[in-house]
C-alpha cells in the first residue's frame, strides 16, 4: 500500500501543530524536515504484523507521538 500523498504545505501544517505521526492501515510514518533540501518528507518507522490494522485500507490518522504510541 502507497504512503499517505500529502502537499508540502499540508505536512508543513501539521508538523506545526505537533501532529508528526501517521496511521495508515499498519504503518506508521513520522513527519521529518529536511534542512539541507527545505522539504517535508515521511519516514517508515515500524509496520504491524497483519490482522493488527489501525485504520481502515486507503485511510490515514495524524497525531501526536503520545498518540500514535497508544497503538503499539
Amino acid at each position: 500500500m502507497a504512503r499517505p500523498e500529502l502537499s508540502q504545505r499540508e505536512l508543513k501544517a501539521y508538523h506545526d501543530k505537533g501532529e508528526t505521526m501517521i496511521w495508515q492501515y499498519r504503518t506508521l510514518y513520522q513527519i521529518d524536515y529536511s534542512r539541507a533540501q527545505e522539504i517535508f518528507y515521511l519516514r517508515k518507522v515500524l509496520r504491524k504484523p497483519a490482522g493488527n490494522n489501525v485504520t481502515l485500507p486507503g485511510r490515514f490518522h495524524v497525531m501526536t507521538p503520545e498518540h500514535a504510541q497508544r497503538f503499539l
